[in-house]
């Protein structure tokens, strides 16, 4: 059984600056069914609480997130663009990294220092996922206390081709260096 383990969202439509108006409330409109797809698939709210964080300005998404009620959890933090992040001066190209790198940062920070929680499942915001999503997290979470050396078990894979794995054994797990970006769970 996962122990005080939640899903936690990253949701930042500020950090891709060469965003239009109609792309954005499209994506708004996507995140909205693919968080609909997250609370019918998960088994129980109070194994997997779910937290939305949100690190951009843009109303709309905190009047999108307000739709879920109590169901979810909503924390704000200071935009990146407001924030002040200092950044060397030959990595001023890289400050897209450094506003996701603060984001994750503050997400952890709640999740593990003010939550007190000893696990997180961190999706991004634009991952659809499969409705054995919690089944699957909940199967593997142990691995994460039995061997140190994982960082994460996650539920995406760049490598997951069909040449790259076994097909006909649907519950073999593969161990990779690559880390996975979308749909991952960590421990504290």
């Amino acid at each position: 059984m996962i122990n005080n383990t939640l899903n936690f969202q990253l949701n930042s439509l500020d950090l891709q600056p060469v965003r239009d108006e109609l792309k954005n409330l499209k994506k708004l409109v996507r995140d909205s069914r693919d968080m609909i797809a997250v609370l019918q698939y998960r088994p129980s709210p109070e194994k997997f609480p779910i937290i939305l964080s949100q690190d951009c300005d843009d109303r709309r998404v905190q009047e999108t997130v307000a739709n879920f009620g109590t169901r979810v959890r909503y924390i704000k933090h200071m935009s990146g663009e407001n924030a002040h992040i200092t950044v060397l001066p030959g990595h001023k190209r890289y400050i897209t990294y450094y506003r996701i790198a603060r984001h994750y940062k503050l997400g952890l920070s709640y999740v593990f220092d003010t939550l007190n929680y000893s696990s997180v499942i961190i999706t991004e915001d634009d991952l659809d996922i499969a409705p054995d999503f919690f089944e699957y997290f909940s199967a593997t979470r142990r691995l994460l206390d039995i061997d140190k050396t994982l960082y994460c078990v996650s539920a995406w894979n760049d490598n997951g081709k069909a040449h790259l794995i076994d097909m006909s054994q649907p519950e073999l797990l593969y161990r990779s260096d690559f880390f996975p970006g979308l749909g991952w769970m960590m421990t504290r």
